[in-house]
């Protein structure tokens, strides 16, 4: 889905990629600080709140952007979002951070474009379902 498009996302979500950048992406990294942060891969650009929407205006003609997160990424760009993507897991987990919204949520603003039958991950047996929304 994302392949070959940009890809939005805070620096705690960039950094938690084990092996770097995800390879035929586009990275925008949204960080306080981003005259700090340098990289040596020529896909990847940090970006603040203020030249935020000058970076994104350079690709929205020609490619798909999507925000991958974190809650404050989401948080901050949920209101431009015109199709949500969403993965329901059925799984408890240990975290001190909580996506703000709920299904709920994006069943009373937007509109239901589809909704995956369940499945269950063949790797831990985890169940999980697939939302597409779009802004009414």
């Amino acid at each position: 889905m994302t392949m070959d498009n940009v890809i939005v996302m805070g620096r705690k979500t960039y950094e938690s990629f084990p092996n770097g950048p995800l390879k035929d992406r586009i990275h925008i990294v949204l960080t306080r600080t981003p005259q700090s942060s340098t990289t040596m891969y020529p896909n990847v650009f940090f970006v603040n709140t203020e030249n935020l929407r000058e970076k994104i205006d350079q690709y929205k003609s020609s490619k798909k952007i999507f925000v991958i997160g974190g809650r404050e990424i989401y948080d901050l760009l949920i209101d431009y979002c015109e199709i949500i993507h969403i993965t329901i897991v059925d799984m408890e987990v240990a975290g001190d951070v909580v996506f703000s919204y709920n299904l709920e949520y994006f069943v009373k603003n937007y509109s239901l474009l589809y909704e995956s039958d369940p499945l269950i991950s063949k790797k831990d047996g985890v169940k999980y379902k697939y939302f597409t929304f779009y802004k009414k």
